[in-house]
């Protein structure tokens, strides 16, 4: 069990490692960073579009298909909690 651990370990070091180097090398990747992440009650204009986070809603989109268009706070609130 503990040799199971053990490599379990080490396979998602590596995995995230090799991740990060990997978006690293493709073309156009943008990264941002300094976003706030508070929850409002209000509009959020995003400078970004679609955004990339920031300020967002309370409440988080449920995963699955939309036919039309949602609500920015709401998607932003889904991405922090890793939905895309």
């Amino acid at each position: 069990i503990l040799v199971l651990l053990l490599a379990g370990i080490v396979g998602t070091i590596t995995a995230v490692v090799l991740a990060s180097q990997a978006s690293a090398n493709i073309a156009g990747v943008k990264s941002f960073s300094g976003l706030s992440r508070n929850h409002v009650t209000t509009p959020v204009t995003y400078p970004q579009t679609p955004p990339v986070g920031g300020d967002h809603a309370p409440v988080w989109l449920n995963c699955g298909v939309y036919t039309a268009p949602v609500a920015n706070e709401n998607a932003v609130h889904a991405m922090e909690h890793g939905a895309v």
